[in-house]
């Protein structure tokens, strides 16, 4: 129910357990940019699933979704599991409450939510960055176009602060540290 209203919001590049694309068309796509690129900036987040706050995620989701019943059970979904939590503090001394942290990793609706979660970082990366060759998977992973001035120096050491920079959206809040590793295509390093 769900799925039919993000997917046109997705982008294009976006490849984590949606409909007609998956590793394999990643992988085909994957290869078409390492025929245009000659060095591959690949990152991922440090301990996302672990560290995906219930309170956020459900968040992003209310922008798109008013359901109260859908809303309802997006929350039992989320409250299923938990890695950790963290207390939230309100006005008074007393009004405090806790906010579940995590998603466990192989489950389909955790792939989902990632996909939503991460969604605004991928349009990050393609739009403000201008990374038109981008390919997100669970994790969004880069390419570099030599002399570009977001990702010169080959490294991509400049795309990088790019994407550590201002707000939480563009690294979504509770997902864990960005790293990376420069790649040429064809496995080496």
């Amino acid at each position: 129910m769900l799925q039919p209203i993000f997917e046109p919001r997705f982008i294009e590049d976006s490849f984590a357990c949606r409909p007609g694309k998956g590793t394999h068309a990643g992988m085909r796509r994957a290869a078409e940019f390492a025929a245009r690129f000659p060095v591959a900036l690949k990152c991922d987040i440090r301990r996302y699933f672990p560290g995906i706050d219930h309170e956020v995620l459900p968040g992003r989701i209310r922008r798109v979704v008013a359901d109260p019943a859908v809303l309802g059970l997006i929350g039992n979904i989320l409250e299923s599991h938990r890695e950790a939590s963290r207390r939230i503090y309100g006005a008074s001394l007393f009004d405090t409450h806790s906010v579940g942290i995590g998603l466990p990793i192989g489950n389909l609706t955790s792939q989902f939510f990632a996909n939503v979660h991460l969604d605004g970082f991928d349009h990050f990366v393609k739009q403000a960055l201008r990374v038109r060759s981008a390919l997100c998977g669970r994790f969004p992973s880069f390419r570099s176009r030599p002399g570009h001035p977001a990702r010169s120096g080959g490294s991509g050491n400049a795309l990088l602060r790019q994407c550590r920079l201002g707000d939480q959206p563009r690294i979504p809040s509770g997902g864990g540290s960005l790293r990376s590793n420069k790649q040429r295509p064809g496995g080496g390093q």
